[in-house]
């Protein structure tokens, strides 16, 4: 079976539930990971939901939330003949008031070299990016709910 792994890192002072806030607000995906064009989630946000996503320069695809820990992390898979996208989103405690957010986005399967090759490039560029912003948002809405 052929894989690849690709993982971004930002830490930042963003409370944790204002992340999730903002992982869970699936239509507004795009506002921190310019990559999509759209996104939608059929359903709540839970193990089983469905939804559907538009990268920028690639047809619509259906994922489906294979994992979700509250608060914490959630996974979300696309399933493509012989080979799946996975994306794994996490976040932890790391001390002096800081959380770490990670991205790891993993593709396996018979079609995952075709993807090194045709996918790779933008998403080095795209997940480190989409990261930062998400990290940006969630530390402006954090700032604002402390001056309010």
């Amino acid at each position: 079976m052929f894989k690849w792994t690709i993982t971004a890192e930002v830490k930042t002072k963003a409370k944790p539930r204002d992340i999730w806030n903002l992982w869970v607000d699936v239509p507004s995906w795009p506002k921190w990971d310019h990559e999509l064009e759209w996104c939608s989630l059929d359903g709540s946000f839970k193990v089983g939901s469905t939804g559907k996503l538009k990268p920028k320069g690639w047809f619509a695809s259906t994922f489906r939330l294979i994992s979700v820990e509250e608060g914490k992390s959630h996974s979300d898979r696309t399933e493509m003949p012989f080979t799946k996208v996975t994306f794994h989103h996490s976040l932890a405690p790391c001390g002096n008031g800081q959380v770490s957010i990670v991205h790891r986005v993993e593709v396996s399967g018979l079609l995952a070299p075709l993807l090194w090759l045709t996918m790779r490039r933008a998403i080095k560029k795209g997940l480190p990016k989409a990261v930062n912003k998400l990290a940006q948002m969630a530390e402006s809405q954090t700032h604002t709910k402390t001056t309010e």
